[in-house]
């Protein structure tokens, strides 16, 4: 019988049924795809910026290739659905190849239970129904951990380089694959092709006047240990983590070197999270919430874990009781996750400015013809905004006259052109800001500082204490 890489490949190969991922996928558009359809206005931050911007490939200190996506959705059709539609499927595509490299780790059963899972996860669900950045860099992380379980490492650096192109984070993972072939130097080097690319494109990590690390020292570290926590707590439930917690002791007891290695990949993302990731909200010397993503991930991958071993330790005709007791577990988790989920989605979209720009988006489909444009003037960016991101660029020893040029070209810039050019079904550079150019339609929020005269009124729209006139600009 033949031993080594080759039938180890061909074993944990044939362990993966082939219906798995498909399953898993359809899974996560299950979920996804009501949501969107029920709630079509973006929300977030980062997402409306992407969208708003979809004729810019390089944003900030932002890795491109997510922007390149949404660049080309929006290309091919300006509705913002379609690019949603695009996330939706990447961010089910990520479970799946969860379920892959799990199966491809531990069998099928843990491989599908995981990829259940991450399908079903709030966190993961809701920051999948717009463009954010997460999405892609799971998919293309897990499918370059399935190449390296399966012992393919030209494919896994292709994976891992592509996922370098849209998270910063993934540049540990490409560094700790490089480690994990130091015999190889060629190999181990194939690893980090692209984050030396970006680095000898920008001469640093970033473009000039950014800052990728925060290293500002009025920014609160240690207590970010516990916020991290309480918010992966939040979205999973302890319960689940209690499920998680026992297969990180099922992948001790096994000694499995591969879960070891993507234990230290998690914790040194959220060491570094921890000691430089960006401040969020400022001054709150808090990170976002979605720098849980990777943990969350991973507790995925540790839950399906626990389940595969539980089932693969019963034997005789208690196997399928078992095997209906983790796909009972595994529905219970999920039916709760769903109506956290939907609550979730229906929160953001009852925000005022949001429901203000959807519907500013909605009536200006209808009205602009080709080449038209929406002028819209909203409050702006608050000036310590501004302050705080030339100063956090100043405490990185970055460019800080560079991020003076970034800040007075954003001085006056209203957060509502962007929310409402995100929900706008209309090419990139539709809507502008207001006194830019000349505009077949003008949204006048309350709130603007020196608003501009409006013509002929097409439309009131008022949500909570915010209200927006849309007009014709008088002639």
């Amino acid at each position: 019988m033949s031993t080594g890489p080759a039938a180890e490949e061909r074993a944990a190969a044939s362990s993966t049924p082939r219906w798995l991922a498909p399953a898993v996928l359809l899974l996560g558009l299950v979920v996804r795809v009501p949501l969107i359809l029920a709630w079509p206005a973006v929300f977030g931050g980062d997402s409306v910026v992407r969208l708003a911007r979809s004729n810019e490939l390089f944003l900030g200190y932002w890795l491109p290739l997510p922007q390149a996506l949404v660049m080309l959705c929006r290309g091919l059709h300006p509705d913002p659905l379609w690019t949603r539609l695009a996330f939706a499927l990447i961010g089910s595509l990520a479970a799946a190849a969860l379920a892959r490299a799990v199966g491809a780790a531990s069998g099928p059963v843990a491989g599908a239970a995981a990829g259940a899972f991450l399908a079903l996860h709030p966190m993961w669900a809701y920051y999948s129904l717009v463009p954010y950045q997460e999405g892609p860099t799971a998919l293309f992380l897990l499918l370059g951990a399935e190449a390296l379980v399966r012992r393919r490492p030209g494919r896994a650096a292709l994976w891992l380089g592509l996922a370098c192109g849209c998270r910063y984070e993934a540049w540990i993972a490409a560094f700790l694959a490089a480690l994990a072939h130091w015999r190889s130097p060629r190999r181990a080097l194939s690893f980090l092709v692209a984050p030396a690319l970006w680095i000898a494109l920008h001469l640093g990590l970033g473009p000039a006047g950014s800052y990728v690390l925060d290293l500002d020292p009025a920014a609160a570290r240690l207590h970010r240990v516990a916020y991290l926590f309480t918010k992966l707590r939040e979205y999973s439930g302890l319960p689940f983590l209690a499920l998680a917690a026992a297969g990180l002791v099922v992948a001790a007891l096994r000694r499995d070197r591969r879960w070891g290695w993507g234990a230290l990949f998690v914790g040194a993302v959220v060491i570094v999270t921890v000691l430089a990731g960006h401040e969020f909200p400022p001054g709150s010397g808090q990170v976002s919430e979605r720098m849980d993503h990777l943990p969350a991930a991973a507790a995925c991958a540790a839950a399906g874990l626990a389940l595969g071993a539980l089932v693969g330790a019963v034997r005789g005709r208690a196997r399928p009781a078992a095997a209906a007791l983790a796909v009972l577990v595994i529905a219970g988790v999920g039916w709760k996750w769903n109506a956290q989920l939907r609550a979730q989605v229906r929160t953001a979209n009852d925000d005022p400015a949001l429901r203000l720009a959807w519907q500013v988006a909605t009536l200006a489909r209808g009205q602009l013809g080709r080449g038209e444009h929406l002028a819209v003037a909203g409050l702006p960016i608050p000036d310590d905004a501004v302050e705080a991101y030339v100063r956090k660029v100043a405490a990185g020893h970055g460019q800080v006259e560079r991020a003076l040029a970034i800040a007075r070209a954003w001085s006056g810039h209203s957060p509502d052109l962007d929310r409402v050019a995100a929900n706008l079904a209309r090419p990139a550079g539709t809507a502008v800001r207001a006194g830019t150019a000349e505009a077949a339609l003008l949204a006048v929020f309350d709130d603007a500082p020196q608003p501009p005269p409006c013509g002929t009124v097409l439309a009131r729209y008022t949500s909570g204490a915010r209200g927006v006139t849309v007009c014709r600009p008088p002639r």
